[in-house]
This record gives C-alpha cells, sequence and structure tokens, in this order.
C-alpha cells in the first residue's frame, strides 16, 4: 500500500488493507467532521486511537480474504478479461477547505484490484462535477489496469464499465452538449465522452446503496458499511469487522 499526503492508494492484492483503512476512516466520527478527508490528511502523522484500532482489526482479520470472482482463467489466450469500475463522491464536506472526497474502486472478473480515496484537487461548484471529477479518476484506474494486462499480451473485454450513481453525471458522459453551467468541467466531460466513442469505457447508472465506492467517502450506518465491506473482504471477513466494532474484546474465529 501507498500512503501520500491527500490520497491513500491500494494496489493488487491490498484489498483487505483498504477495506480496513476505509472502516477506520468511516466509523470513527468523534476524529472530525468529515472523517475521511481528516484521517486521510493524518495517514503521514497517525492520531491517537489509531493504532489501537489496528491491532484490533488485523487480529480479526484472521480468514483472509474470501473473494469471488466471477470465472476462472484456464490459460486461453482468446480469454477476455472483464475489468469493470465504481466511482463515488460526496460533495464540500471538509469544513477547511470545501473540497470533496473521492472514492474509487475497480475490479477483476468482479473481485477488487484496487481503491482509492482521496480529498479533490479543487473544489467543485456542484455535485455532478464532484462525481465527474470521481468517474474521471476512475476511468483512469480502470485505463492503467488494462494497459497492465495487454502489456502481458492478454485481452480485455471492450467496452469497459464504469458504474456512477449520479444520473446529472452519467448523463453528461453521453452528451455532446455544452450548456454555460457546465461549460468548466467539459474537459472531464469530453475525456470520459472520448473514452465512450472508442469503444472503451462505457458509463452506467447504479443505485446509491449498490456502489460500494460509497464507504471511501462518508460515514456509512452499520448494514450499509458492512455489505460494502464484505464487496473487498468477503462475507466472512466483513462479520468479524462488524463483530469487532461491537466488542473490541472480542477474538473472532
Amino acid at each position: 500500500m501507498c500512503h501520500r499526503e491527500g490520497t491513500i492508494q491500494v494496489s493488487i492484492g491490498s484489498g483487505q488493507i483498504a477495506a480496513h483503512d476505509a472502516m477506520v476512516a468511516t466509523q470513527n466520527p468523534e476524529r472530525g467532521a468529515g472523517a475521511i478527508p481528516l484521517h486521510i490528511r493524518s495517514v503521514t502523522s497517525p492520531c491517537e486511537g489509531y493504532a489501537q484500532d489496528d491491532e484490533i482489526l488485523h487480529r480479526n482479520f484472521r480468514a483472509g480474504l474470501l473473494l469471488k470472482p466471477t470465472c476462472k482463467w484456464d490459460g486461453n489466450p482468446a480469454h477476455e478479461f472483464v475489468i469493470t469500475g465504481r466511482s463515488d463522491s460526496d460533495y464540500a464536506k471538509d469544513t477547511d477547505t470545501r473540497r470533496s472526497v473521492s472514492g474509487t474502486s475497480t475490479f477483476l472478473h468482479g473481485s477488487p484490484i484496487s481503491t482509492r480515496s482521496n480529498t479533490q484537487k479543487s473544489v467543485t461548484l456542484s455535485v455532478t462535477e464532484a462525481e465527474l471529477v470521481a468517474a474521471t479518476q476512475c476511468a483512469q484506474d480502470m485505463l492503467f489496469n488494462m494497459r497492465i494486462l495487454e502489456s502481458m499480451g492478454l485481452k480485455v473485454k471492450k467496452p469497459m464499465i464504469l458504474e456512477i450513481d449520479n444520473k446529472g453525471a452519467v448523463d453528461l458522459t453521453h452528451n455532446w452538449s455544452v450548456g454555460g453551467r457546465t461549460r468548466h468541467v467539459e474537459v472531464r466531460q469530453y475525456f470520459l465522452r472520448d473514452l465512450k466513442e472508442e469503444n472503451i469505457i462505457i458509463t452506467k447508472w447504479i443505485a446509491a446503496d449498490d456502489n460500494s465506492s460509497d464507504m471511501f467517502t462518508k460515514n456509512l450506518g452499520g448494514p450499509l458499511f458492512e455489505k460494502h465491506l464484505a464487496t473487498y473482504c468477503g462475507d466472512k471477513v466483513a462479520k468479524q469487522v462488524a463483530a469487532a466494532l461491537v466488542d473490541p474484546q472480542w477474538e473472532g474465529v
């Protein structure tokens, strides 16, 4: 896992750590308003109590990752690997800068291979614009994963699907007209539109409750948090973490 100021980037094989960091951030609102941005900024100098949370959570991750890809690869070079992505954003929740927080995930055959939670680099003027920023970041991660596979001589199924839970952002990626209210975000719009026209990535709407990247942007209630955590760690680990949150002395199975 690579930690940078303002960013948590989790690479292939570190989904368990990604879920852990997101869980610590989202389940500790007492660490300040806008827990995700404050937690991210504190990565280089962890706040008090982080080490204790870390010990509790890792102690209860004994089952390991139980992820279920949607298919198996038999080594056939004609096989097309399926890369998908999900993006989400809160809006201006950082009370110090009024910047939004992006949360993105990419998947290979339904199993997570990278996640991201970071404060956006600039202030956005609408929820839709913040969602477009997050979607662009996710699309870039999907392209990176695609190029890794293709550099090894493997095939990737196209178009790849990027799921967004904001209908306005999805509509903008399919619309070539630019109005006065959206002209300032047209660069990101055209980037995503070009990917669509080239049949590389298309955007689709997903219900907010089904968007697992939501857990990387804000505090979530227990049931929804456990549901999304299972996407990255498997059902068994998600239940262990839920039990650990209720009882820190719980020793797991």
